[in-house]
C-alpha cells in the first residue's frame, strides 16, 4: 500500500500488479472440461445470472474428442445470445464452455451463478454378458393369493418318492412335473436405458429361429415347457433391445446364442429284470432264511440315468446302485441282494431317472416256493 494505492506481488514469474477499486470493462472465465463419457449432440445452453444495466453476459463453446483440449478440437463458437441459444459446437464426447462478462460501468458488474449444458449420447448397444439353458429339477409351490397364482421356487433335485408318497409323508407340495428348461442371462446398458427381451429358438441342424417369447421386461430368466418339444439338441437366443428409452430410429439390439443344451422327454426304460432266489440268508433269530437277487439294467437314449429306486409291496422306497457303483452312462446294470422269509407273492417295482427328470418304471412279480 502506498500512497493511498494497493499493490500486489507476485513470485514465478515475478511481477507487481496495481489493485484498483473499479471494474475492468472486461473480463472472461473458462469452464473445466466436461466429458459426456460418450460422443454427444449438443441441445441448448441455458445460465443464470445477474445482469445489472450497462453489462452484459455472452457464452461461447467449443468441444472436441481429446481430454485436453488442442488443435484437434473446435474453435470457439459465436457468442450465445440470448440465453437458452442451440449449441453450434459439433458433436463429440467433451465440451468446454467459455463467459465473458463486459460492464459499460466500472462501478458496477454482471455476475454468472450456473451454465447448463444440453446433451444427447451416442446410444451405445445392450451388452449380453452371459445366457444359459439349464435344467431345474424340482419346484415347490406355495398358495400365495385367491388368484391360483403360484410362487415356484427351485428345491432339492426330485426322485421317484416324490410321484408316490402322499401329501402326508412329503415336507412340502409337488408341482405338476412338466419337461421345464430355466433360460437365464445377464444384461446391461452403457446408457443405462430400459431393456427388453426376445427369446427364440431352433434345433442345433436348423438355420431358421423360431420365436419363443417376446417383449420380456424387468426379468432375467423365463421357465420355458418343453413337453411338446421334439427330443434332441438345441439353442436358445436372447436378443435385448434399448426401444423403451429411445426413439424408434435410435435404439440399437444386442443378440447373443446359448451354448447347445438337451431336450429328452422320453422316459428311461428298465428292462431284462429278473429274480434268483437263494436259501443261503439267515433271519434276525438266527432262522435260515432266503435272498432275493434281482438284476436289470436300466437305459436311456439321450443323457446319463441319475438315479434307480425299488419298492417291495409298496413299501418305502429305497436307492439301487449300479454294479460299477457310479451313475455316469446312458445304460447301468444294477444287482438288488434283498432278504426275504415269506413265502407269500412279492410285487418289486424299478423305477430308473434320468438328468432330465424323466422317470421310468417297469416291475416284477415272484412267489417264492420255500
Amino acid at each position: 500500500y502506498k500512497d493511498g494505492i494497493n499493490y500486489m506481488a507476485t513470485g514465478n514469474n515475478a511481477n507487481v500488479y496495481q489493485l484498483s477499486n473499479a471494474y475492468s470493462h472486461e473480463g472472461t472465465y473458462e469452464s473445466i472440461v466436461h466429458d459426456t463419457t460418450y460422443v454427444s449432440s449438443w441441445g441448448c445452453i441455458s445460465w443464470k445470472g445477474k445482469t445489472p444495466s450497462q453489462t452484459n453476459i455472452t457464452l461461447s463453446t467449443r468441444s472436441g474428442n481429446n481430454r485436453k483440449p488442442d488443435i484437434t478440437w473446435s474453435d470457439w463458437s459465436q457468442g450465445y445470445q440470448p440465453n437458452g441459444g442451440k449449441i453450434k459446437s459439433p458433436s463429440a464426447r467433451f465440451i468446454q464452455y467459455r463467459a465473458t462478462l463486459t460492464t459499460d460501468d466500472a462501478g458496477i458488474t454482471p455476475s454468472l451463478d450456473n451454465v447448463s449444458i444440453a446433451y444427447l449420447p451416442q446410444n451405445q448397444p445392450p451388452v449380453i454378458r452371459r445366457v444359459e439353458v439349464t435344467t431345474p429339477r424340482h419346484f415347490a409351490v406355495e398358495e400365495t393369493d385367491n388368484n391360483n397364482d403360484m410362487n415356484i421356487q427351485e428345491t432339492t433335485p426330485f426322485s421317484p418318492d416324490d410321484l408316490y408318497l402322499d401329501s402326508s409323508r412329503k415336507n412340502h407340495k409337488s408341482a405338476t412335473i412338466d419337461a421345464r428348461k430355466l433360460i437365464s442371462w445377464e444384461a446391461k446398458d452403457p446408457n443405462n436405458d430400459r431393456l427388453e427381451f426376445d427369446l427364440e429358438y431352433k434345433s442345433v441342424d436348423e438355420s431358421k429361429w423360431k420365436e419363443l417369447k417376446r417383449n420380456v421386461k424387468e426379468v432375467n430368466e423365463f421357465y420355458w415347457n418343453t413337453n411338446r418339444i421334439p427330443d434332441g439338441s438345441y439353442q436358445a437366443k436372447i436378443i435385448a433391445c434399448d426401444d423403451l428409452d429411445n426413439p424408434l430410429e435410435f435404439a440399437l439390439k444386442e443378440e447373443v446364442e446359448s451354448d447347445a443344451f438337451l431336450i429328452d422327454n422320453t422316459r428311461p426304460v428298465v428292462l431284462n429284470l429278473k429274480t434268483v432266489i437263494t436259501s443261503d440268508a439267515i433271519d434276525s433269530h438266527g432262522r435260515p432264511g432266503y435272498t432275493v437277487i434281482v438284476s436289470g439294467t436300466a437305459m436311456d437314449e439321450m443323457c446319463n440315468i441319475t438315479d434307480i429306486q425299488y419298492s417291495i409291496d409298496s413299501g418305502d422306497w429305497e436307492t439301487a446302485f449300479p454294479e460299477d457303483k457310479i451313475f455316469d452312462s446312458t445304460e447301468e446294470t444294477f444287482l438288488l441282494k434283498i432278504p426275504y422269509i415269506s413265502s407269500d407273492e412279492h410285487t418289486i417295482v424299478i423305477n430308473a431317472l434320468d438328468y432330465e427328470g424323466n422317470i421310468g418304471s417297469s416291475r416284477i412279480v415272484f412267489n417264492p416256493q420255500f
